[in-house]
């Protein structure tokens, strides 16, 4: 699943980098694709989860820097995020399975474990880290983005997308069963694990296909948005934005 973190001591925006899909007992995974759960703009960190195609909408969107909501993607279902102002340093709005401990905000599958690291270090990347440890569903390079001064480990060149991300889980895609219940369940490459399962290479097909998107699932990721959380989302924007 995930990884997210929001630091509000230090003011710090930390994800895990796995993006995956479910084949019956079977977690595909990618780890350090370049398709970040991080987005940032002028007035605001963005942290998301869910549908990868739903999550690529928005934040294409958010790099148009909009100036009315005009245009912006009409669907949030499936999609998890949380907004942190770079003016003042904290959570606007989060939609979710975001819980909340003193002054951070944590979700995804990994969210236990990093929120009871944070209360111990006060650390958003060690959180993530210590999340991946112990989350099957976590994994890959910890990237972060601090709003206090603007340093990041996001992907440095032209955006990856989605399609990007299915085209390369032949290559270097990773399967591993979800029922083995070791501490570190071990996974194969895709390509080795298809050649031996045409219900596999199938699945794998319709991914190359872009008939199947990844995820970075989290609780409650078919529910569909409130209308509150809606107008929460829209204002949040607009705060972001500028927007009347």
């Amino acid at each position: 699943m995930t990884t997210n973190v929001f630091d509000g001591a230090s003011v710090v925006v930390a994800t895990d980098s796995r993006w995956s899909y479910r084949y019956g007992n079977y977690l595909i995974y990618l780890d350090d694709t370049g398709f970040e759960k991080i987005e940032v703009v002028e007035g605001a960190a963005f942290m998301f989860a869910g549908r990868g195609d739903r999550v690529q909408e928005w934040k294409h969107w958010l790099r148009t820097n909009p100036t009315s909501p005009e245009h912006q993607p009409t669907e949030t279902k499936g999609m998890s995020v949380c907004v942190v102002s770079k003016a003042t340093g904290t959570v606007i709005m989060s939609v979710g399975d975001y819980h909340v401990h003193e002054v951070s905000h944590f979700a995804g599958s990994g969210r236990d474990h990093a929120r009871g690291c944070w209360i111990k270090n006060r650390d958003a990347l060690k959180c993530v880290e210590t999340a991946k440890s112990k989350d099957i569903y976590s994994g890959g390079e910890v990237k972060y983005f601090s709003v206090k001064d603007s340093k990041h480990n996001l992907y440095p060149s032209a955006p990856v997308t989605i399609q990007m991300v299915n085209n390369a889980l032949h290559t270097r895609g990773l399967v591993m069963s979800i029922n083995d219940t070791t501490a570190t369940p071990s996974a194969v490459p895709f390509k080795m694990a298809a050649a031996n399962d045409a219900g596999l290479e199938e699945f794998g097909q319709k991914i190359a296909n872009g008939e199947i998107a990844p995820s970075a699932p989290f609780d409650g990721m078919d529910r569909d948005w409130t209308a509150a959380e809606k107008k929460g989302f829209h204002d949040a924007l607009a705060n972001v934005f500028g927007w009347k």
